[in-house]
Formats: C-alpha cells, sequence, structure tokens
C-alpha cells in the first residue's frame, strides 16, 4: 500500500464441496485519495463549458446563462434561457434533459462532488 492510504482487510469464507472445509484469504482494497480543490473547480468549470456548448447546439444564437453555486457536498448549475426554448432543452418526454443530468451525473462523480442543474423560471 502507499504511504498516507489506508486499507481495508476484508475476510471472506470459501466453502469447499465434499469435504465441507473452510478457508480464509484476506483482500486488501486501497482507498482513492480525495481530489483537491483546484481539480474540483477544474472540473466545475469544465462542466460549466459542456452546458454551454450543449445549449448553443440545441438552440444556436440563444443567450443562455450558465451559472454555479457550490455548497459543502453539492453543486447547483443554474441554466437561464428564454421560455420559449426550454422545451428545447427538455426535450420529448424529458429526454434531452435526463442525459444532460446523466452526463453531468458521471463527470462531477469522478471530480468527487455531487452536481444538480436548476431550471431557472
Amino acid at each position: 500500500m502507499s504511504d498516507g492510504v489506508k486499507g481495508i482487510v476484508v475476510k471472506r469464507k470459501i466453502f469447499g464441496n465434499a469435504a465441507e472445509k473452510i478457508d480464509t484469504y484476506e483482500e486488501s482494497m486501497e482507498i482513492e485519495a480525495p481530489v483537491s480543490v483546484d481539480e474540483q473547480n477544474a472540473a466545475r468549470e469544465q462542466i460549466k463549458r459542456i452546458l454551454e456548448s450543449f445549449i448553443q447546439a440545441i438552440a444556436p444564437g440563444v443567450e443562455a446563462k450558465v451559472s454555479y453555486a457550490c455548497g459543502p457536498r453539492t453543486t447547483v448549475y443554474k441554466i437561464d434561457m428564454p421560455e420559449n426554448l426550454r422545451g428545447r432543452l427538455i426535450g420529448s418526454q424529458g429526454r434531452n434533459i435526463c442525459a444532460l443530468r446523466q452526463v453531468l451525473a458521471a463527470m462531477s462523480g469522478a471530480a468527487k462532488f455531487r452536481a444538480i442543474i436548476d431550471l431557472v423560471v
């Protein structure tokens, strides 16, 4: 194990078929080091740029504002765009916004924070 990283020892029992013999083994798992604040902020800015480019792709020439507010564990991305074009962002039965939220969750999860999208009304 690397320095400063604590490991977890897991003991599992394996049952043999004929002899009913019980063997145990140990498996060590490394715990990932936390992501630095600078890396999280860089990921937040990258997600903001991706959201802006997505909005420009579905509604070209539209002035949409994407801002975010950071909490202790969650980042809220607020999207402010004209009301008549929000339907394009949401998509048929919410498909666009659901897909965008999945991408957002994957990217923020890799940076070890939670993120949600809020459409400003």
